[in-house]
């Protein structure tokens, strides 16, 4: 089992929507919460990960046109955080794969909390701070040099901020944690990592 990204760990908001409506858009949101359940507790390089955030997002589809006001504005911004987070994943490089992102300061040191467990509550108590995020990166494929990059969004899904570890080697089939101190951007909500192959892509 893995941790979730912040930036899909949604179920307090599902759970808050599913308990506003009725009917089908109630059970499109439980089958969403199910979806995202089976996609955390699948394997980071496992390839039936995509096909779980698809059923995650053609629920919440179902139900978004199903209700309106507050819950469909709400529904809305749950798929565009799940779409932000497809689009990172889309731009790691081939053969890598982001298994598990923290983001800590020092009083959270040796507390045993983690960014996956707190959801984005660690991000927007940050604000204007000096924070540590350290991750987890796969190398299946051949050596290679990586990048890792963070990118920091509103509520809204807007592009806040980025910043990137220098280059780092790696092995074929090497598993490494990488860190970077960042400072955490004025009205952050949450972020996505992205590892990159420093050969042939290019951050930002």
């Amino acid at each position: 089992m893995t941790n979730r990204p912040a930036i899909i760990a949604v179920d307090d908001d599902l759970a808050s929507i599913e308990s506003t409506v009725s009917g089908d858009p109630q059970t499109a949101v439980a089958e969403a919460r199910s979806s995202l359940e089976e996609f955390a507790n699948s394997e980071a390089t496992s390839r039936a990960r995509s096909s779980h955030l698809d059923d995650a997002d053609a629920a919440l589809l179902r139900a978004q046109e199903q209700t309106s006001d507050r819950p469909a504005r709400r529904l809305e911004a749950i798929r565009n955080r799940i779409r932000i987070y497809r689009e990172s994943v889309s731009q790691t490089g081939e053969d890598l794969a982001v298994i598990e992102a923290t983001i800590r300061t020092e009083e959270d040191e040796g507390e045993g909390d983690s960014e996956g467990e707190r959801g984005d509550s660690v991000v927007t108590g940050l604000h204007g701070e000096m924070a540590e995020l350290v991750v987890t990166v796969v190398n299946g494929g051949t050596d290679r040099r990586v990048v890792v990059a963070v990118t920091f969004y509103d509520e809204t899904g807007t592009e806040l901020d980025d910043a990137a570890t220098a280059e780092h080697a790696f092995g074929a089939d090497e598993q490494a944690t990488l860190s970077l101190e960042v400072v955490v951007p004025e009205g952050a909500a949450y972020y996505t990592v992205t590892a990159l192959d420093a050969q042939t892509q290019t951050v930002g």
